[in-house]
């Protein structure tokens, strides 16, 4: 959610590629490709993953913002922006989702993600993912605590009701099963690799909350 600007293009036109043929297929590496320990074992790769949380991952790969009306659902859109083109080709596609557009500057923006959020004035809109529950609302994945003007953890998360304005409403279970978890770059290096990510973070503040741009913290060696 939180989002700076820079262009991302070519990072995510890698992201997709990448996605794409761990999905269709990645080709046989040769034997020399692979290191192996002195017990003959072979070693695991370690695989670190840069992704661009900048402002313009709200954008398609074409440039534009999300749109196509998504059937039965008013308000919400149908096409993906880069920053969900990206999650579906890591962790696997969301089948039959769409998304709820969010204005930054309005109240059901600032009681999802803290009133004191920097990005409130960013120009685009935040879109929320997830899948069409009734005819106004989609189920999607929330931070839990949802009050107050600090910006709440982003790693307790649930599941609840979204409608076009942005308020939330009861939980829900549905959204759970729209992403298809077998496929995307994860599912194919499965016990295979060891994968880290990072993403973009230029200020120098090591606070790990929003003071500090949601460091990682302190530097550990890959186990």
């Amino acid at each position: 959610m939180m989002l700076r600007t820079s262009s991302c293009s070519a990072l995510l036109l890698a992201a997709t590629t990448i996605g794409a043929l761990c999905m269709g297929g990645v080709p046989h590496a040769s034997a020399a490709a692979y290191k192996f320990d002195t017990r003959g074992s072979k070693l695991a790769p370690n695989i670190l993953m840069l992704l661009d949380n900048s402002g313009s991952m709200e954008r398609t790969a074409n440039q534009a913002l999300p749109g196509g009306a998504c059937a039965g659902v008013s308000g919400a859109v149908l096409e993906k922006n880069r920053w969900q083109s990206v999650v579906d080709s890591l962790g696997g596609p969301l089948v039959g989702g769409c998304a709820m557009p969010l204005d930054r500057s309005q109240a059901p923006f600032g009681a999802l993600y803290g009133s004191s959020v920097y990005d409130r004035t960013y120009g685009f809109p935040h879109y929320r993912y997830g899948l069409p529950i009734t005819g106004s609302e989609i189920c999607t994945l929330v931070p839990k605590n949802t009050t107050g003007s600090s910006p709440p953890s982003l790693l307790d998360l649930e599941y609840r009701s979204m409608n076009s304005s942005g308020a939330i409403g009861a939980s829900c279970t549905v959204g759970q099963s729209g992403y298809d978890n077998s496929k995307g770059f994860f599912a194919a290096l499965a016990g295979k690799a060891r994968i880290g990510m990072m993403m973009f973070d230029n200020d120098p503040d090591p606070g790990t909350s929003m003071t500090g741009l949601w460091s990682y913290g302190t530097p550990a060696k890959v186990s």
